[in-house]
């Protein structure tokens, strides 16, 4: 009697460890699902390409942002970035070194960001978009024009460009107090405006949304700027 005791006991021994082994391997599995999805949501929010943040990214981030300065009234600004006579590159270096030229220039204005609730995404084709909260006009003009120049010291060739020798960019700048009547939509038009004066005035600079004068539609853009003649480095990079 007490020898078949002794065999039950450890025959639930076994199955208790087998029952435990059992667990153990559900729980990694599930682990393992967890990381994926993980993963598959954190590429959702990424672009492909360049591995910054997406459209997709940036549209949840205003809205988070917006929230948090209408509630706080604290000022909120944008910074709307566009790579100068980008088609024409791609045109003539190839879509290779086009694909290089956007991963560089991504990263670069990444890196001109230092606080880890300021964003930069990419946009759509060659549009990067950043957003600042707790920024007013001051502090975004002055990260917009450290994010111009940045780009400007790459030198990265661009023989076809009509206002200078290398890779440049333009940049629309907006900021904004919410209040009741105001909407995300309008300022992210107003920061549209602002750099389509950047491109209207020559590109290669920094405009704000407050010097608007003139509706953007109404300008006809000219295919020659004054700056024309500007030089970058002569250490220029060469991608193609």
């Amino acid at each position: 009697m007490q020898k078949d005791l002794l065999l039950m006991i450890e025959e639930q021994k076994k199955l208790l460890k087998i029952q435990s082994e059992l667990l153990q391997s559900k729980n990694n599995e599930l682990l393992k699902l967890k990381e994926v999805n993980l993963h598959l949501e954190s590429l959702s929010f990424h672009d492909g390409l360049t591995g910054i943040p997406n459209r997709r990214n940036f549209d949840e981030s205003i809205k988070v942002n917006w929230k948090n300065a209408f509630r706080e009234q604290q000022p909120l600004s944008l910074i709307m970035i566009d790579i100068d006579y980008f088609k024409v590159y791609n045109d003539n270096y190839g879509h290779l070194p086009g694909d290089y030229c956007l991963i560089l220039v991504a990263k670069t204005l990444v890196s001109n960001i230092e606080r880890p609730i300021d964003l930069v995404a990419r946009y759509g084709g060659e549009e990067f978009i950043a957003v600042l909260p707790n920024t007013d006009k001051t502090g975004a003009l002055f990260v917009a024009e450290r994010m111009r120049k940045s780009i400007e010291k790459l030198a990265i060739k661009h023989e076809h460009s009509s206002i200078a020798d290398c890779v440049t960019i333009s940049l629309g700048v907006a900021d904004i107090i919410p209040q009741p009547s105001d909407s995300i939509a309008d300022f992210i038009r107003s920061v549209d405006n602002a750099l389509y004066l950047a491109k209207q005035e020559g590109r290669n600079r920094v405009s704000y949304e407050g010097n608007l004068k003139i509706k953007p539609k109404q300008v006809t853009l000219s295919k020659k700027v004054a700056n024309s003649n500007l030089k970058c480095s002569s250490r220029q990079a060469s991608i193609h």
